[in-house]
């Protein structure tokens, strides 16, 4: 079989692992996925089409479908037939938006779109942002900032049991792992995060009324040391000793939290502390806020304020009480106004990554024509255009922007 060489350098580019295809259903043979864009013609972004077995619908987030997934670029497959289960993710996103998050689990390790090999990954919807832009945005902030590991990805559209889907972001999934989290792996070493919508079946410690999940590790032996840790830090916070710096620095890590700081108060970030907000920590050190995660719901919280004025988490959680010690301000002041230029660097791409996806956006709005609507809670603003919810995004960055460099001499 002559293989064309446009179809060859796109399997190169992408890097795809193939694993072999294991799939229980009738015909064992076929070695692609059909593809029918008839209606949603190919809009320059990768195509990813995943058929379930039997056609068995996500209903939930929690049962694991045998499923099948093949790449597509333009109207050829680069990608083998890759066996996997696919679940919903998400909480409200999946629960009170029709098109929902779905979470990706290959039987064997991929590489996808030269991203390291996992194989756990997650296809994100966005429904509820209309620019299709803040997640990508807020990881690339973050990356800039010189973060130890941002989520990479990489804007797809899906076909799911042959039905159209609309664009969504193929990415990492917070995880330890040598080219993720990357902490020391054994049970010394902590993977957290602030999860107020936790499951019954979730891993959690209550820790001064805050619910903890326990990413990492699940062994539970030395769970009472983070226990006892956070305690400490919660007392340590309430009492004077707080104004004094150094002391702060054996239970925190100022510098690695001054970038996760500011990517989410300058995203005005509704879930921050609430939900999807990650930190490490290991025996005997201190804790390590990050990775950012979740932004769909940022740049205007459609809940409490969606003005661009006002701080957003300065004042919650142990920022009430961080804030206090007079060099942390200074520090976190001093942050803003050195990394200023990465800011306007996101903020002056907007229209190059809003362009890039314009094809793709217009194939999106057509399979859920909510450009104009506010029927769903998350829908606060109408737009006319695609282009114009990306101009609406850009303008309330800049006003953002002005609002914090006055703020910040004041704090």
């Amino acid at each position: 079989m002559k293989i064309n060489s446009l179809y060859l350098a796109a399997l190169i580019a992408l890097s795809i692992n193939l694993g072999s295809c294991v799939w229980s259903s009738e015909d064992d043979s076929q070695s692609y996925l059909p593809l029918n864009d008839s209606e949603y013609p190919y809009a320059d972004i990768p195509r990813i089409v995943i058929e379930t077995e039997s056609f068995r619908q996500i209903r939930d987030t929690e049962t694991e479908i045998p499923a099948r997934l093949q790449i597509y670029d333009g109207k050829s497959p680069i990608s083998e037939v890759l066996p996997l289960t696919v679940k919903g993710r998400g909480n409200s996103s999946f629960n009170g938006m029709p098109k929902y998050s779905v979470k990706l689990k290959f039987h064997d390790e991929q590489s996808l779109f030269n991203i390291p090999p996992n194989k756990e990954w997650a296809l994100i919807a966005n429904f509820s942002d209309k620019s299709l832009l803040k997640n990508i945005i807020s990881y690339r902030l973050y990356e800039k900032l010189g973060a130890k590991w941002s989520p990479k990805f990489q804007p797809v559209e899906l076909y799911l049991n042959q039905s159209y889907m609309g664009v969504y972001l193929l990415i990492e999934t917070v995880k330890v792992g040598e080219s993720r989290v990357h902490i020391p792996t054994n049970n010394s070493s902590f993977l957290v995060e602030f999860d107020k919508n936790y499951k019954p079946s979730d891993f959690i410690i209550q820790v001064n009324n805050t619910p903890f999940r326990i990413h990492y590790p699940k062994d539970s032996s030395n769970i009472s040391h983070l226990e006892n840790f956070l305690k400490q830090f919660y007392n340590f916070l309430e009492s004077e000793s707080i104004n004094d710096f150094s002391s702060l620095s054996k239970y925190f890590n100022v510098n690695e939290y001054k970038a996760f700081f500011w990517t989410y108060e300058f995203g005005s970030t509704f879930d921050c502390f609430r939900t999807s907000t990650f930190f490490t920590w290991t025996i005997g050190g201190s804790i390590a806020m990050g990775p950012v995660w979740d932004f769909d719901l940022a740049y205007g919280d459609p809940l409490h304020n969606a003005s661009p004025e006002g701080w957003r988490i300065k004042e919650i959680e142990w920022n009430q009480f961080l804030f206090k010690n007079a060099d942390f301000r200074t520090a976190m002041r001093d942050y803003w106004i050195n990394q200023h230029k990465a800011f306007e660097d996101i903020r002056d791409s907007l229209p190059i990554y809003g362009k890039n996806l314009e094809k793709a956006a217009k194939n999106n709005f057509r399979r859920w024509p909510i450009l104009e609507s506010t029927e769903n809670w998350t829908h606060i603003t109408k737009y006319n255009s695609y282009e114009e919810a990306v101009q609406h995004l850009q303008k309330w960055i800049s006003d953002r922007m002005d609002w914090i460099d006055i703020a910040i001499l004041k704090l």
